[in-house]
């Protein structure tokens, strides 16, 4: 299971690790470059947004809830033929995360970000709660189209792979 949780992120601007003090960077847009952040996977191994792209595409999902992280995984394969790697990131501690993810055979990275910081980095945030959305970022770091409010797994992969051709090159999607 390649379970990622989120034990600290760092930002592109600075690349430091977040404290209650940093100032969030703009919330990413359909116009800009999508923020990196490190996170420690299930194996211990630290890597990056960027490194997760290494030429695919990466679709975030925030907030989803269990019903659309289940069916995620039944499109999960669907997505990775198409160059995309499916991603959730969830407001919950390590803990609840990684129950949530073993009740439900998840088999794709999924985030822990309880403090914000990556939901901020990505406009998901309200203050307290990551809110529910997406955003699709693509090979080259640029964020290809994201939304907002809740959608079905259904809805999420049709949109990622009809954006597929601007977010993944060529032969990594064929």
């Amino acid at each position: 299971m390649f379970l990622a949780l989120l034990a600290a992120a760092a930002l592109a601007a600075g690349g430091a690790s977040p404290s209650p003090a940093m100032t969030p960077a703009a919330p990413a847009t359909t116009t800009s470059s999508a923020p990196d952040f490190d996170y420690q996977a299930a194996d211990d191994r630290w890597t990056s947004l960027h490194e997760m792209r290494a030429g695919r595409a990466v679709m975030l999902v925030f907030a989803p809830d269990p019903v659309t992280l289940a069916e995620l995984e039944a499109d999960r394969a669907a997505l990775e033929r198409r160059g995309i790697t499916p991603v959730a990131v969830l407001d919950e501690p390590d803990g609840r995360a990684w129950r949530l993810a073993v009740r439900l055979g998840l088999h794709y990275s999924l985030l822990s970000d309880p403090r914000g910081t990556v939901a901020e980095a990505f406009g998901r945030w309200d203050g307290a709660h990551a809110t529910q959305g997406w955003c699709l970022v693509g090979h080259d770091g640029a964020v290809v189209a994201a939304g907002a409010g809740a959608h079905t797994a259904a809805e999420l992969v049709a949109t990622a792979t009809g954006l597929a051709g601007e977010a993944v090159p060529p032969t990594a999607a064929e």
